[in-house]
């Protein structure tokens, strides 16, 4: 079901799509955030997943005052399936797919336009960070944007930045704008699945994008710390995660793209981390069960995660897991990786207590100066010293 059609322009910029479902806590103020940017020409694409809430009300509300705004009415799905959804109907130059819960800096739509349209980019990724809801919080994250992975000449491509093209950034669609063309003339669609729906649309969207920019702003603040998070019940579909890399790989085969050694390691080392922070965020012994047996039993061959050296990994912590889950059993993993995490413990409060004995000794140090008779005799002088310099 649709409700108001009516767009202030026919020639709309930008399409901003949004998914919805049960999101009236923070719903107004994301709306807010999206009304009042200093770009106007966009439409808001808002797809309701059979919300038992108030949160269409509260759209219908915004609707009244902004005619930019479309909501559509879905049968109950995923998020996945809301965004191509909205994607079939949008009518802008480019797309972002931001969520329902998130905020965005009033400029975040006008600098990302701006860029995409001095490049002439398919894609273009901006900087963002967590805001903590209970701690009001701002907390910095560099898997955003990855600087240290981008090549020297910007815009680029998988050609130019092959091996770390699915590693600069993470496989989230909220923090890129995409040239609507681009996706459509490429029909890459985002996967209609419970959870992680937008990593395939990312990381074959960066695979076959002839022009990649970077809006180097931190433009968007992603709200963690929520009663309610997918994350909470990622034991109920524990495959998830390797299913998805398991996609990816048969689409970059079907694309010839596998068989180059810097596009196959950059898809390795981004699985490898996925898969690991699967296993991390398993709320249940059986869904952690599932994983790394899946893993151990088929994963890691079938997505050729094992025989390779230690430098081929771009973080030593993935190489020693790929290692552990090789050759351990998932009670012996899970005991190794508590003694990793009490050594990590330990070491961080030896840094700590070092630290404390170095400030203990700066403090000295100040005090001595403060007392000696050439530091008094400096506060005497410093003042006539200035009164001078006034006359």
């Amino acid at each position: 079901m649709k409700e108001n059609t009516d767009h202030m322009s026919e020639d709309i910029k930008v399409s901003i799509i949004m998914p919805v479902h049960n999101g009236k806590e923070h719903l107004r103020e994301t709306l807010d955030c999206i009304v009042k940017q200093t770009f106007a020409d966009f439409e808001l694409i808002c797809v309701d997943d059979e919300s038992t809430d108030n949160s269409v009300q509260i759209i219908e509300e915004y609707q009244k005052q902004d005619k930019r705004i479309t909501l559509y009415k879905n049968k109950k799905s995923n998020a996945g399936a809301a965004r191509n959804f909205a994607l079939d109907r949008a009518s802008g130059k480019y797309l972002l797919f931001w969520d329902a819960d998130d905020l965005y800096e009033p400029d975040a739509v006008n600098l990302m336009y701006q860029k995409m349209e001095e490049d002439q980019a398919d894609i273009g990724v901006c900087n963002a960070d967590h805001y903590d809801t209970e701690s009001k919080e701002y907390i910095p994250k560099s898997q955003y944007l990855n600087k240290k992975q981008l090549p020297d000449s910007i815009p680029f491509s998988s050609e130019n930045n092959g091996r770390y093209i699915l590693n600069f950034s993470a496989q989230v669609a909220w923090n890129k704008m995409f040239l609507r063309e681009f996706v459509v003339e490429n029909e890459i669609r985002f996967q209609e699945i419970p959870r992680i729906n937008d990593h395939y649309f990312v990381s074959i969207s960066l695979i076959m994008a002839r022009r990649i920019t970077v809006i180097d702003h931190l433009l968007i603040h992603y709200r963690t710390n929520q009663k309610e998070n997918l994350t909470g019940t990622s034991s109920d579909t524990p495959l998830c995660k390797y299913e998805v890399q398991c996609d990816i790989k048969n689409k970059l085969e079907e694309l010839n793209m596998f068989e180059r050694e810097d596009i196959r390691q950059s898809f390795i080392n981004k699985a490898v981390s996925t898969l690991i922070h699967g296993l991390n965020i398993q709320n249940s012994v059986e869904g952690f069960h599932i994983l790394y047996n899946k893993l151990k039993d088929e994963g890691l061959e079938k997505l050729e995660l094992t025989g390779h050296a230690p430098e081929y990994f771009y973080s030593q912590s993935n190489y020693r897991n790929v290692q552990m889950i090789e050759t351990l059993d998932y009670n012996e993993y899970l005991l190794q990786r508590y003694k990793d995490f009490r050594y990590n413990i330990e070491s961080k409060k030896l840094i700590i207590a070092k630290y404390k004995q170095e400030v203990t000794v700066l403090k000295k140090e100040i005090n001595d100066i403060k007392t000696s008779k050439w530091h008094r005799l400096g506060k005497k002088i410093l003042p006539m010293y200035n009164k001078l310099l006034r006359k």
